[in-house]
């Protein structure tokens, strides 16, 4: 199965490049990970200060920190129902 980028079109470097998933092959191991356009564009100059970070390193991060958010009092007396999970009358 394919693992799906979560985070595709959220990321940003340094200096505002958006950041890409893509991945890397060695052997029968699949490698994914985020790069800069400025750098799939060979602006190596105008990348910012992380060019290239590990998908699976970063997508931890934010989902932790999304699951935290989640589970604060004020997310939860604030949130509303979800209209994908209402009952239709």
């Amino acid at each position: 199965m394919k693992d799906p980028s979560l985070l595709a079109g959220l990321l940003y470097d340094s200096r505002d490049n958006p950041m890409s998933p893509t991945h890397a092959r060695k052997a029968s191991r699949r490698y994914r990970y985020y790069i800069s356009q400025a750098i799939l564009q060979y602006r190596d100059t105008d990348a910012g200060e992380v060019m290239r970070i590990p998908a699976q390193a970063i997508e931890t991060v934010v989902t932790r920190q999304l699951q935290e958010l989640l589970r604060t009092p004020v997310f939860r007396k604030n949130r509303k129902p979800c209209p994908l999970t209402t009952r239709l009358p």
